[in-house]
């Protein structure tokens, strides 16, 4: 893990938090700044990480999309909640029993095994009930598309609809009605948002913040391994038990149908940095999507990606400034 030198921390967060009355002092336009969030489950939180620290040196975000909790973090950023509030609302579901009170079962189980209402309600109840037209920042919430097989980027009507629609794993969470659109998790279509935000939004910079592996990273074995093994014999029951009636368990359907996706999601990621001018890589593939109990750690790992390009997007935010005040050659 690199350190970033304590002296350039410094001179940063002077230029970057003190910059706004700089800028207009010299009559310099400060870049816009749009963040494209990727799908991941629990690992999402490292988003708020990667807030956190684009807080404390000032830099602010202009225009946020993305996808499935990339959309709910997002709408977070775009209703004006800072880190601190986004820790406070993540907090509700670290505790795994109080994600299955979100669960709502389907019987029969033939669209899909939940029907998704505790988990729209519970997006009211976390992101409120604003339009996109109330919101401070541009969001761009991606959806997919079921019938049409097309991604679908959202920016009007409600928030908290539009974010549940991102978010419906497909297959799991029965689709979500969108304007007539049978809509599915958008982490399916487009799990790194970036040109959206080239082709909708009138950002300068784009910083991609990507939870997916790489190919190299799946096979250097540094992708969410599953729960190390109890060998006891109890535990060796357990698991055979398991694997023979549960559908969610290792290597069974929806395990299968997980893993298939994640590995075309890893392909499309990483097509979409490369058109990024910022990429973080928050490392928490050692972690399972549903790890919402490690919180911390995998906060931590967005804070830790976010330091780690600081000079990175420094470079880039002086570009810019510079490319300002070049002088035009008719």
């Amino acid at each position: 893990m690199k350190k970033i030198p304590i002296q350039f921390l410094n001179k940063a967060t002077n230029f970057l938090s003190k910059g706004g009355a700089s800028y207009k002092r010299r009559n310099i336009k400060p870049p816009k700044i749009g963040l494209a969030l990727s799908s991941g489950g629990a690992r999402g939180l490292a988003h708020i990480g990667i807030m956190d620290v684009l807080e404390q040196h000032g830099i602010q975000v202009h225009a946020v999309s993305g996808s499935s909790m990339g959309a709910y973090i997002g709408a977070h950023i775009c209703t004006g909640k800072n880190a601190q509030q986004m820790l406070e609302i993540a907090s509700r579901v670290r505790d795994k029993n109080r994600l299955w009170e979100l669960a709502d079962p389907v019987i029969p189980p033939i669209r899909g095994f939940f029907k998704g209402d505790k988990m729209a309600n519970f997006l009211r109840e976390s992101i409120g009930d604003p339009d996109f037209e109330d919101l401070i920042h541009p969001l761009y919430a991606v959806t997919f598309d079921l019938d049409t097989q097309e991604k679908l980027v959202i920016n009007t009507g409600n928030v908290a609809h539009a974010v549940h629609a991102s978010c419906s794993i497909p297959g799991i969470v029965l689709p979500v009605d969108w304007n007539g659109h049978r809509c599915s998790d958008g982490g399916v279509v487009d799990p790194v948002p970036v040109s959206v935000l080239k082709e909708q939004s009138d950002v300068d910079i784009i910083i991609a913040v990507t939870l997916l592996p790489t190919l190299e990273d799946i096979r250097a074995g540094r992708t969410s391994p599953e729960e190390p093994e109890d060998r006891t014999l109890k535990s060796k029951m357990l698991r055979t038990f398991n694997r023979n009636t549960n559908l969610f368990a290792n290597g069974n359907t929806v395990d299968t149908l997980r893993r298939s996706v994640r590995a075309a999601q890893s392909q499309i990621a990483h097509l979409s940095c490369e058109a990024a001018d910022i990429v973080m890589k928050p490392d928490a593939y050692n972690l399972p999507w549903h790890s919402f109990d490690a919180m911390d750690e995998i906060v931590e790992a967005g804070r830790v990606s976010a330091r780690e390009v600081l000079p990175e997007l420094q470079a880039a935010i002086d570009r810019f400034i510079t490319n300002q005040h070049l002088p035009t050659h008719h």
